[in-house]
């Protein structure tokens, strides 16, 4: 029987991956955003849009809008730390009491199967930079960003039941290439300017440890989720890649092995930096019984590189500042052209 799935936050750069990945899977997808990031172009036109597809904001959706969906991938938030400093109170709604609202809608409406996009940012830092963290390691969430995803993860696990069962997939930092791509995350940053500028800046003193996660095995991992049986009505795992615990200094170095022209130049101009977290995945790999096969990170920074030299419009280093690319600068632009209000809903 052909699996039907709902995505919440389709139209982004995990989102439009994983429509696309869950079509090749024989998936009927529908899919719910707001539409701040997604564009068509020619040359890709409508492959990465689901078979279904309504534009809105999850603030306002009903139980009419996921009414014969028994499993659903939520995904939809202001998804970085800059974007969670833009309104302390908007983060809080959207990120933790829109999502919590929609899942008590899932519930009573029948979804048996509910996978919320959390991070590994609700760590906050290591009490001993020796520690690996496992699901069950102490959570001190340092931003807005985390402390929403923290505080959903709680309340989601309070309305689960044999009947509505909770995944939570704590993920790495995402990294890799997307068809919205996005150069506000570390390591496609960090790649881009090794390409353009032969050098790669770090801000920090390139110590900090990030769990890193290409976006095609978040969507693999998404897949596996909505597919297999989980015995306990409420889970948390960690999610990250193959050997996925890298310091910032340990990415740079990475590049460098793909394009050794490059040099590598700490700035630490960011010391106040506490975020730092090792992470396990061995809850993960049990489950998965390894069936799962990562990315390893070199892979993913060549994907990266050779999406930079096929891209005839991205000439220069500025070109991957631009709005398309960079989060808080779309919104920002929406803002201030008046198109959408302080609350972020369209006008």
């Amino acid at each position: 029987m052909r699996k039907k799935v709902l995505v919440i936050g389709n139209l982004g750069y995990v989102g439009s991956l994983f429509t696309t990945y869950l079509k090749k899977n024989n998936c009927y997808v529908k899919g719910i955003d707001t539409n701040f990031y997604y564009f068509i172009d020619q040359e890709n036109q409508n492959k990465d849009l689901p078979q279904e597809q309504l534009f809105k904001d999850i603030r306002n959706i009903n139980k009419e809008d996921i009414k014969g969906y028994e499993n659903v991938v939520f995904l939809a938030a202001l998804s970085n730390d800059p974007l969670g400093k833009l309104n302390k109170g908007l983060t809080k709604e959207i990120n933790y009491k829109s999502v919590l609202s929609l899942a008590k809608l899932c519930k009573e409406n029948g979804c048996k199967r509910f996978v919320f996009a959390s991070s590994c940012s609700i760590y906050g830092f290591l009490e001993n930079q020796k520690d690996i963290v496992t699901e069950s390691y102490r959570c001190k969430p340092l931003t807005e960003y985390a402390q929403s995803k923290y505080i959903t993860e709680k309340k989601l696990n309070l309305i689960s039941s044999k009947k509505f069962k909770v995944i939570c997939l704590r993920f790495g930092t995402a990294c890799g290439v997307s068809r919205l791509m996005r150069f506000d995350l570390v390591l496609n940053d960090m790649v881009a300017n090794a390409f353009f500028k032969n050098k790669i800046l770090i801000l920090s003193d390139g110590k900090p440890w990030r769990p890193m996660i290409d976006v095609e095995d978040m969507c693999k991992l998404f897949f596996f989720f909505i597919k297999n049986n989980i015995k306990n009505n409420f889970s948390v795992f960690n999610a990250g890649g193959k050997n996925c615990n890298y310091t910032v200094l340990d990415l740079a170095k990475e590049i460098k092995k793909v394009y050794p022209k490059c040099s590598i130049k700490i700035l630490n101009q960011n010391p106040n930096d506490k975020r730092s977290y090792k992470v396990s995945l061995k809850k993960l790999n049990d489950i998965t019984n390894k069936k799962i096969k990562f990315k390893p990170i070199k892979k993913s920074i060549k994907e990266i590189f050779n999406w930079l030299k096929s891209h005839n419009k991205i000439q220069k280093l500025s070109d991957t500042k631009r709005m398309e690319y960079i989060r808080l600068s779309k919104i920002n632009y929406l803002k201030n052209k008046k198109v959408v209000n302080d609350k972020l809903f369209w006008k």
